[in-house]
């Protein structure tokens, strides 16, 4: 097959211009790896770029998603992001707090 090149979500938003954009939507629903953008997105200091974060949660075995490292997401995203919507094991939707 063709091999497939993979990129951070901060490489892919500079390739196209788009590095120091405000942001409307990030819809994240990759099998598991939704939890390691929004962890790099956090420690990079880049999730407030986001308005709206909406997250496929999947708690199945095996995806990464321990009960501590989703607690510990949970705290890190609300410094910056409110939670609006928490159907678990299904989607989560965050806004980001208003600026005042």
């Amino acid at each position: 097959g063709t091999p497939v090149k993979i990129l951070p979500l901060l490489a892919v938003l500079e390739s196209v211009g788009w590095q120091n954009t405000t942001i409307q939507m990030l819809l994240l629903a990759c099998d598991g790896c939704e939890y390691d953008v929004i962890e790099q997105l956090i420690h990079s200091g880049q999730i407030a770029r986001f308005l709206l974060i909406a997250i496929h949660v999947n708690c199945d075995e095996g995806v990464g998603l321990t009960v501590v490292r989703l607690a510990t997401l949970r705290h890190n995203l609300s410094a910056s992001h409110q939670l609006h919507h928490d159907f678990m094991c299904v989607l989560q939707i965050w806004t980001r707090w208003q600026v005042r």
